[in-house]
């Protein structure tokens, strides 16, 4: 019996510090240091930092592998990393082909209310990240050309509702091309952001594209 009552006794000390830890880390502001450049893959890095350096996490991010890092005084206490073996022939005209496919894809399906409502959670997102410099730059092209216009359209109506946000990008209507690079810089309070972020997923307009868009790579699978 008192050994129940012991045990019980560490398992409620361990989950009161675990929720301190949690809401700790949730709450304190966190600076970051945003680096990335996309076009035929994703290659750049992520740096945040806690308690003025004391806590750092870094994750880079290469077109064939990534690596993520935790430091703790400056030691790192945790490292992982992951690389895609390379692929045969066959595997790769399968990838063309279905990238081919997902170029194809008809973008005429979102709503005028999807992109209201992602244009106002990143206004929201903006104002919580408070970043010191965030610019993007790049070209940009779709097989689509009314995609390609679409954004066009859509990209003054973020300068304007985020004035903060240097855009440079330049549309390119006769190639299907991607060469932008975002770099990113400021503080971040977790707390906000996941349940702002939360709230947006969990709205009608933005779920239903969302499943949509699954339903198309399945059948493009």
């Amino acid at each position: 019996m008192f050994a129940a009552i012991l045990f019980l006794k560490i398992l409620l000390a361990l989950l009161i510090v675990f929720i301190f830890v949690l809401i700790l880390v949730l709450i304190i502001p966190y600076s970051y240091n945003i680096k990335y450049n996309v076009n035929s893959g994703i290659c750049g890095h992520v740096k945040i930092k806690a308690f003025y350096g004391l806590i750092q996490i870094e994750h880079e991010k290469l077109n064939d592998s990534s690596k993520l890092k935790l430091y703790i005084f400056k030691f790192c206490i945790y490292c992982k990393g992951n690389e895609t073996d390379e692929k045969v022939d066959k595997d790769s005209e399968k990838t063309e082909i279905h990238k081919s496919k997902k170029h194809k894809m008809n973008f005429k399906w979102i709503k005028k209310k999807f992109i209201k409502r992602v244009l106002e959670y990143l206004y929201e997102i903006g104002g919580l990240i408070k970043p010191k410099s965030f610019t993007i730059s790049g070209v940009y092209g779709f097989y689509d050309p009314s995609v390609t216009g679409l954004i066009s359209a859509v990209i003054p109506m973020i300068q304007v509702i985020a004035p903060a946000v240097n855009i440079d990008l330049n549309p390119v209507f006769l190639e299907d091309i991607i060469d932008i690079q975002i770099m990113c810089l400021g503080k971040i309070s977790l707390l906000v952001v996941v349940f702002k972020t939360v709230v947006f997923v969990l709205d009608k307009n933005i779920r239903n594209v969302i499943f949509r868009h699954s339903k198309q790579n399945k059948n493009v699978l």
